[in-house]
């Protein structure tokens, strides 16, 4: 899923597109130098994405240099619960403590 995307212009003067993709374990900041203007047009910020590329180290950080991405058109059968951040905490306990907290408002006008 694409979580951030912004174009831009390198030292070059040539537009690269930079963008985070992640799912619910994490994000991967990605990079593409080639054909970036005509890429960014094709999908936006939330929009699930199929790209192709290689992993390389930059500043000590991973980074996918993207040679090929587009938008995921229903041609891939996606569990949308994949991309959705979770938390390790019990929501069903947390839903109670709420209740409790709730009730024990004294002030009828909250």
């Amino acid at each position: 899923m694409v979580k951030e995307k912004h174009l831009s212009l390198g030292k070059n003067g040539r537009p690269f597109l930079s963008l985070s993709l992640g799912d619910r374990t994490g994000s991967l900041d990605g990079k593409m130098w080639e054909h970036a203007e005509t890429a960014a047009r094709e999908f936006d910020v939330g929009d699930l994405v199929l790209a192709k590329g290689q992993i390389q180290l930059f500043q000590g950080r991973k980074q996918l240099i993207i040679h090929r991405i587009e938008k995921n058109q229903g041609t891939l059968s996606i569990d949308m619960s994949e991309y959705i951040p979770t938390s390790n905490v019990d929501s069903q306990g947390l839903f109670l403590e709420l209740l409790q907290i709730v009730k024990s408002m004294k002030n009828d006008h909250l």
